[in-house]
This record gives structure tokens, sequence and C-alpha cells, in this order.
């Protein structure tokens, strides 16, 4: 007896394929260079090509760096919503608790002296490494700038990197990762990408090691929130030290 269902057509479903809902450690290599440097690449070219230069030029520098990351935050967003069908909910931006603050501050002291110990290891192998040299944030504010400089320079660096950089390397990049490798080595290659991405070897060993404690509370916590109190504490400690304001305060 013959099959008769073979006789009618086969329609297709009503429901469209599900979109992947991963992502591997290539294309999150691939698309957060894209996203994150090639933005900061067209601003500077813009600002050059129309000669675009403020009197001030740590204002000049705020409002590039914010177009940029801007850019790069809705690059993201589309390419989350248009390619995988997510929000940034699904990197990790949830729900928020308060007892994220306490996982930070636990972790603060922990992460610094880790990065010293680890600071003072390559010191004592690498007898051309210069601990003390200072970070190349930019900008060129001081504790004399004015209230709106210092105020851009301070979203610019405790604001801003800790929410764009959560989301894109402890989110996106680390969320690619896992899907590859077991947890403590894509944790590895996570801080070494974000270590490389500071240019300095002195600034690149404490990113490398902050970055080790920032992946493990997101994967802990399943949250990028704790990650981002905690790098916002650091960058707050940094601000202040790296313009002398306790000179302003006492």
């Amino acid at each position: 007896m013959s099959d008769t269902s073979s006789n009618h057509p086969q329609y297709p479903s009503a429901e469209p394929p599900a979109k992947k809902q991963l992502w591997g450690p290539w294309t999150a290599l691939w698309i957060g260079f894209l996203i994150f440097v090639v933005p900061m690449f067209v601003i500077a070219e813009i600002a050059y090509l129309t000669h675009w230069n403020m009197p001030n030029q740590d204002l000049q520098q705020f409002y590039m760096y914010a177009g940029s990351i801007a850019i790069t935050l809705i690059l993201l967003r589309m390419v989350l919503q248009k390619r995988y069908n997510i929000g940034f909910k699904q990197l990790g931006l949830n729900h928020f608790y308060f007892r994220y603050i306490g996982y930070a501050l636990l972790t603060l002291p922990i992460y610094f002296i880790c990065s010293a110990a680890l600071t003072e290891i390559v010191s004592s192998l690498y007898h051309g490494f210069n601990i003390a040299q200072q970070q190349n944030t930019g900008f060129t504010g001081s504790a004399h700038s004015s209230v709106l400089e210092l105020t851009a320079v301070f979203v610019s660096l405790v604001i801003i990197p800790p929410l764009v950089e959560e989301t894109l390397f402890r989110g996106f990049l680390l969320q690619g990762m896992r899907k590859r490798f077991p947890a403590v080595i894509a944790v590895i290659l996570v801080s070494l990408i974000f270590g490389a991405a500071h240019g300095q070897l002195n600034v690149g060993i404490d990113t490398f090691t902050l970055s080790c404690f920032l992946c493990f509370l997101r994967i802990k916590t399943e949250s990028l929130w704790p990650g981002i109190l905690l790098h916002a504490t650091k960058n707050f400690i940094a601000f202040i030290a790296l313009y002398h304001l306790f000179q302003s305060f006492f």
C-alpha cells in the first residue's frame, strides 16, 4: 500500500527557525574589535577632517570618547538584537540587588593584594619593568582644573568604562569564550585581552588581575552589576590618585 502522505505538499512550519543564542570566541573577538575600536578611529578622523579643535583638550577628549562609546553600544545592541534576538539583559545587565555592593567591596581588597603581588613578581623577573609609569588616560587635567573639566574626566574614567567594558568584555566576550573553553581558560583569555588593550605593561598587569576578579563575579552571580561596581570603585580610587585630589580635600 502506497504512502499517501507523500502526495501532500510539505508546508513550512508556522514558527520561524530559532536564532542562535550564543556566539563563539572568534565571533566575539572580531565583532568586539570592530564595534569597540573602529568607532574611535572614525570619530578621530572626523575631528581631524573637520578641524574640530576645542580650546579645552579634556572637554574635546570627553566628547570624542563619549561619541565613540555611544556608537559602540548602538552597534552592540544591533548585533544582539538582529543576529541573536537578545538584549543587554542576557549579557548580565539584569536585576540589581543591594548585596552586589557587598560583593564588590569584599572583592576590592583581595584584588589589590593580588595585583600588588603579581606586579612584584613581574618586577623581580623583568628588570626593565617600570612599575611607576603613569597611566596615559588621554586627559591632561589636574586638581586645579575647573569643575566642568573634572566632571568630564570623572564620567570618562569612572562611569563610562565600567558600564561599557563590563558589557563588552565580561558580557559579550566572556560568554563567547565560555562556549569553547572551560571557565578558567575563558577567564584567562578575556583578562589577557583586557590587559593588553590598555597598552602599558604595569597597567596591563593590574587590569589583567582586575579582569580575573570581574570575570569571577560575573560567573558566580550571573550578573554584570557586581563587576561594574568593583570596576567603578577601582577607577574612582585611581581618579583621585591621578589628579591628586587628596590635596584639595585636606
